[in-house]
């Protein structure tokens, strides 16, 4: 009885505090000096067009350049038992790294324009 009287107790207690809470946040940009300025609002839109269009392009590349000229490296050097000698090895390793690094420069990117989505 006593632990369902508890959880009871804090459902009721962060309840409360939630009906209470946009109230107050609604008063603290006016306390503090921030207005809703429309050219903040501007600045996120375009900084989150930017972003989405960067990873895009960055996508892009991955898909339409690299993609195809690793499939063709890899078909080189597939059955080659030696394959570390290999140039078309060395080629696609480094591709590989550049379409990796622009996979994550496309997820962080994606990143920023969430946020900035959110802000």
């Amino acid at each position: 009885m006593s632990i369902s009287r508890d959880i009871t107790g804090a459902i009721l207690h962060v309840s409360g505090w939630l009906k209470g809470h946009p109230s107050r946040s609604a008063r603290w940009p006016h306390k503090t000096g921030l207005k809703n300025d429309p050219a903040e609002g501007r600045t996120r839109w375009k900084v989150g067009a930017a972003t989405l269009a960067l990873a895009t392009i960055s996508a892009c590349v991955i898909l339409f350049v690299l993609e195809p000229k690793m499939l063709e490296l890899r078909a080189q050097f597939m059955h080659d038992p030696n394959k570390a000698n290999n140039p078309a090895y060395a080629t696609f390793r480094q591709m590989h790294g550049t379409s990796m690094g622009l996979a994550l420069l496309e997820t962080i990117v994606v990143a920023i324009a969430l946020i900035c989505a959110v802000l």
